[in-house]
């Protein structure tokens, strides 16, 4: 018996180096040999909204805006948000603006809307996912280098393929017994308990965006690849404060519009095909209500 414990143990700790190694070796390959990685998420925004920038100046045309990170701009879904928003806006006669990129923050998508001129002509449609309660809207992050320094250990673990994988999989079991992500994981601070200063910060974006002339839909990306329950999901502080909002913004939460693990893949909860059609069915309903 000890014997076979000695080589499955062994088996197990070399497929964590093979994984570990492979995911190593892309990554020096993505950072180093590909030139198009020396741009930033950041830089490609700005480069959105300098080419547009004629449009959204513009007092007159009506025009639909798109502002998110990759759960608007998810390069491997087909009939994506650009797609199926430069055909809704060309046949109901609105330009179209996608300032979505992958990989940016919200403090990013903030830089640009506070840009923005008002214009009661403007449709706003922006992603937030749970996760951006932990960032302040209003301020570039910045790293502090001391902590950095002092949990570089932690942030190694964090950053290992197999810590994620090994996570994916707690999640996934959680899900299925608990009804809840697994802890202690930010997933699951930032859904169920993130905190009042958090809230307080959530709601400060929220009264900027309310304050915007024209109309704000702020969907909420929970993470597709959990099927949610209810019961649960009404006593999670985020959903509940969302639930709350009492204002002029179309707030859209995700469960409420599909709830089927309808994900990229069990690990990653970006929307896949069938999820990018029911949100974006749903968004227009709120345009045709303008």
């Amino acid at each position: 018996m000890l014997k076979i414990f000695k080589t499955f143990f062994i088996y197990f700790i070399s497929s964590l180096m093979f994984f570990e190694i492979a995911f190593s070796i892309r990554y020096f390959n993505d950072s180093n040999f590909y030139k198009e990685n020396i741009v930033t998420p950041k830089d490609n925004l700005e480069k959105k909204f300098n080419s547009n920038y004629s449009i959204l100046t513009d007092s007159i045309k009506k025009k639909i805006i798109l502002i998110g990170d990759s759960y608007f701009d998810y390069p491997l879904v087909k009939g994506s948000y650009d797609e199926k928003f430069r055909k809704w806006s060309l046949k109901n006669q609105f330009d179209f603006i996608n300032l979505s990129q992958s990989g940016t923050k919200v403090e990013n998508h903030f830089s640009v809307i506070s840009r923005i001129p008002d214009n009661i002509n403007n449709v706003y449609v922006i992603s937030y996912k749970p996760i951006d309660i932990f960032r302040d809207f209003s301020k570039e992050q910045k790293v502090n280098q001391m902590k950095k320094s002092t949990s570089q250990v932690f942030n190694i673990l964090k950053s290992s393929y197999s810590f994620q994988f090994l996570k994916d999989i707690l999640h996934q079991v959680f899900f299925q017994i608990r009804k809840q992500p697994f802890y202690p994981t930010s997933s699951r601070k930032s859904m169920i308990n993130p905190g009042v200063e958090n809230l307080n910060k959530l709601n400060k974006y929220l009264n900027y965006l309310n304050d915007k002339k024209g109309k704000v839909i702020l969907v909420v990306n929970f993470p597709f690849n959990y099927k949610y329950d209810f019961n649960e999901l009404n006593k999670w502080e985020l959903y509940k404060f969302f639930k709350s909002v009492d204002n002029k913004l179309e707030i859209l939460i995700s469960p409420d519009i599909i709830n089927l693990k309808e994900s990229i893949s069990w690990r990653n909860g970006h929307p896949n095909e069938n999820s990018v059609n029911k949100i974006f069915d749903k968004i227009t309903t709120k345009f045709e209500n303008n």
